[in-house]
C-alpha cells in the first residue's frame, strides 16, 4: 500500500473551527435582520410547479421582525427539523459502512483493486480522473446529497492511492458537485426553472452535456494537480496532522485478499449502488428512502457475514453515533436559512440584487445574474425553492435585457449550483466535510481552487450562450 496515514508537520492544526465558524454566521444573519427592512411578494401556484412562485412586481414592505433572542436559540433546532432528512442519511449511511468495513469487506475490496491496479501500471493520475468522472455521472444524474455515503469510499481510495483525505473529498464533492450543478436534467435548477418560464423541461441538452463534460475535465485537472503536489511532499498537503484511522487501509497490498463471503457482501454494495441511481431515476427516489436502502443493506450484509443480528446492529449503532457531530453542523448551516425566513428579509435581498439588472447589456446581465443567484443561494439554500423565489423575477428582467429564457435559465443553473461545493450552509457540503474529517477551513481554501475556475469556464459558456441566442 502506497500511503495509510496522513504525515503531522509542523504546520498541524485543523484550522478554524468549524462549530465556531457556522455559530458565527448564524449570529451574523440574526444581527443583520436588524438592519434589513422586512418585505416579501406575493406567490401563486402556476402548472407543473410544486411550489408557490413570486408574482413579479409585488414586492411590498412588511412589518419588520427582527430576530429576537428565543427565535435565536430555537434556530438551530429548527435547522435540524428542516434537514431532518440530510441527517437521517448521514446517520444511515456512516451506521451501514461501519457495517461493512467489520466484514472486511470494503478494506480487503479496496485492497485488491489497488493491487490490479498497481500491477497494471495505470497512472494513479488516471485513476483519479476516471474516478472524477464516474462521481460527475452520478452527480450528474442524481445528485450529491444521496451520494453522501461515498465520502467513505472515496477518501479509502485516495489515502490508498497514495494521495490524502482531501483529494478523497474533492472526488466525491467537487465531483458529484460539478456533475450535478452541469446536469442536463437537474430538476431542481434547470427542470423547475423552465417550467416557470414555459419552456419544455430539460430542453438545451446538448448544450448543457458538452459543459458538463468540458466542467468535469476542468475538476479533474485540478484535483490531479494538487494531489501529485502532495504526493511528491506531504507538507504540501491540507490534511497534515489529521487522523486517517477508519478512513485507510490496513495492511499491505500484497495480503489482500477476498474470501467467499466478503464477496457477497460487495455484491450487496454493488446492488445498493444500482439501485440507488434507479430508484432515484425510475421512482423518484430522495433521502429518506437512499437511507432506508443503506440500512437495510447494511443488515444483510452483517448476515451474509455471519454476525449475529444484535451484533450487527450494535456495529450500526456504534458506527452512526460518530456522526452526531456532523448533524450539528447540517444543523447551524440551516439555521442561517430559518433566521432570514422568519424575519421576512430574504425577498428583500431578492429585490435589491435583482433591481440593477434592467440596466446592464446582455452579456453583463447574464453573468450578473448567475453572480446574485449564487449569493441568494446561500442563504436558499433548496434549489426548487431558489428557483421559484428568482425565476419568475429574473424571466422578465432577463427579457427586458435581450436574454433568451434558455440563457436567463442557464445562468441561474450556474449560480444555483456552481460554487455548491465551497458553500458552507449547504448540509451535504458539510456533511462530505464532517464524514471526511477535513475542516471546512482547510477545505475551502482547497475548494476554491477548484470553484474558480469552474465558474470562470461557465461564464465563458453562458457569454457564449448570449452570442449565439441559445
Amino acid at each position: 500500500m502506497k500511503n495509510n496515514s496522513e504525515q503531522k508537520n509542523k504546520k498541524g492544526g485543523t484550522g478554524i473551527n468549524p462549530y465556531i465558524l457556522l455559530g458565527c454566521f448564524v449570529l451574523a444573519a440574526a444581527l443583520l435582520t436588524h438592519f434589513i427592512p422586512a418585505g416579501s411578494f406575493e406567490r401563486t401556484m402556476i402548472e407543473g410547479v410544486s411550489r408557490p412562485v413570486v408574482v413579479p412586481g409585488t414586492y411590498q414592505a412588511v412589518a419588520s421582525n427582527p430576530t429576537s433572542i428565543s427565535t435565536l436559540l430555537g434556530s438551530v433546532n429548527q435547522g435540524l427539523v428542516d434537514a431532518g432528512m440530510i441527517i437521517f442519511l448521514v446517520f444511515a449511511s456512516t451506521g451501514t459502512f461501519a457495517i461493512f468495513q467489520a466484514t472486511g469487506a470494503f478494506n480487503n475490496g479496496i485492497g485488491v483493486m489497488l493491487k490490479k491496479l498497481d500491477k497494471s501500471k495505470i497512472p494513479d493520475a488516471m485513476v483519479l480522473l476516471l474516478m472524477v468522472f464516474l462521481f460527475s455521472f452520478l452527480g450528474y444524474v442524481s445528485g450529491p446529497d444521496g451520494l453522501i455515503p461515498f465520502t467513505l469510499v472515496a477518501c479509502m481510495i485516495s489515502v490508498g492511492l497514495g494521495y490524502d483525505l482531501a483529494v478523497g473529498l474533492a472526488l466525491i464533492l467537487a465531483g458529484s458537485g460539478v456533475g450535478f450543478s452541469m446536469s442536463a436534467i437537474n430538476a431542481a435548477v434547470v427542470g423547475t426553472p423552465q417550467s416557470i418560464l414555459g419552456l419544455p423541461i430539460f430542453s438545451g441538452a446538448g448544450f448543457r452535456t458538452i459543459m458538463w463534460l468540458v466542467e468535469t475535465l476542468v475538476v479533474g485537472t485540478v484535483i490531479i494537480l494538487y494531489g501529485n503536489r502532495v504526493k511528491k511532499n506531504r507538507e504540501k498537503s491540507i490534511c497534515s496532522g489529521i487522523d486517517t484511522k477508519g478512513l485507510a487501509l490496513e495492511g499491505e497490498l500484497d495480503n489482500f485478499k477476498i474470501d467467499r463471503s466478503q464477496g457477497l457482501v460487495l455484491v450487496i454494495f454493488l446492488f445498493m449502488c444500482i439501485m440507488m441511481v434507479v430508484g432515484s431515476l425510475k421512482f423518484g427516489w430522495y433521502l429518506n428512502e437512499i437511507g432506508g436502502l443503506n440500512i437495510v443493506c447494511g443488515i444483510a450484509a452483517g448476515l451474509v457475514a455471519r454476525k449475529k443480528l444484535k451484533e450487527t446492529i450494535d456495529i450500526f449503532v456504534k458506527g452512526a453515533a460518530t456522526t452526531a457531530g456532523v448533524a450539528l453542523l447540517i444543523g447551524l448551516a440551516r439555521a442561517i436559512q430559518v433566521i432570514f425566513e422568519n424575519a421576512s428579509v430574504l425577498d428583500t435581498i431578492i429585490q435589491s440584487l435583482s433591481g440593477p439588472l434592467s440596466t446592464l447589456s446582455p452579456s453583463v446581465a447574464a453573468v450578473f445574474i448567475s453572480v446574485i443567484t449564487a449569493i441568494i443561494h446561500i442563504f436558499i439554500t433548496s434549489g426548487s425553492g431558489l428557483s421559484v423565489a428568482m425565476m419568475p423575477i429574473l424571466g422578465p428582467l432577463g427579457q427586458i435585457v435581450g436574454l433568451t429564457a434558455q440563457t436567463t435559465v442557464l445562468a441561474f443553473q450556474i449560480g444555483g449550483s456552481a460554487l455548491n461545493m465551497i458553500t458552507p450552509t449547504l448540509g451535504s457540503t458539510m456533511a462530505m466535510c464532517g464524514m471526511s474529517r477535513v475542516p471546512f477551513s482547510k477545505w475551502f481554501k482547497f475548494g476554491l481552487q477548484i470553484a474558480i475556475p469552474v465558474l470562470l469556464v461557465a461564464w465563458i459558456f453562458i457569454l457564449v450562450a448570449v452570442r449565439i441566442g441559445f
